[in-house]
């Protein structure tokens, strides 16, 4: 996995993905355009609480099960092929060897 570089998608309106990178596609290779992002990464039936989307700071740490890793997600809201409303979403992976960085949540994964 290159950790250099960060995965990004991005999802209209309705939470549905439009574009992914190569890097995202290292992370997720079964999530494609079309997907509903909650339902694709978090196995969720709605938005997430803690989307980066919804945030003021529009930023969130949280974890992943499909990676099983703690990840920081980052959202800023674009123009998309012309259209408005749109969100790019780009993560970076936080797992570290001595525990999560950067974040003051548990460090052990989720039940």
């Amino acid at each position: 996995m290159n950790d250099k570089k960060k995965a990004l998608y991005i999802v209209d309106e309705k939470y549905t993905i439009q574009y992914v990178n190569q890097v995202f596609r290292e992370y997720y290779p079964e999530i494609n355009k079309g997907d509903i992002c909650y339902k694709a990464l978090m196995n969720k039936d709605t938005p997430c609480a803690d989307c980066p989307i919804t945030k003021v700071e529009n930023e969130a740490t949280f974890f992943s099960p499909l990676i099983k890793e703690w990840v920081t997600a980052y959202s800023a809201q674009i123009e998309w092929q012309g259209m408005q409303n749109y969100n790019a979403i780009s993560f970076r992976s936080e797992q570290m060897d001595d525990g999560i960085k950067g974040c003051s949540c548990q460090t052990q994964e989720p039940n």
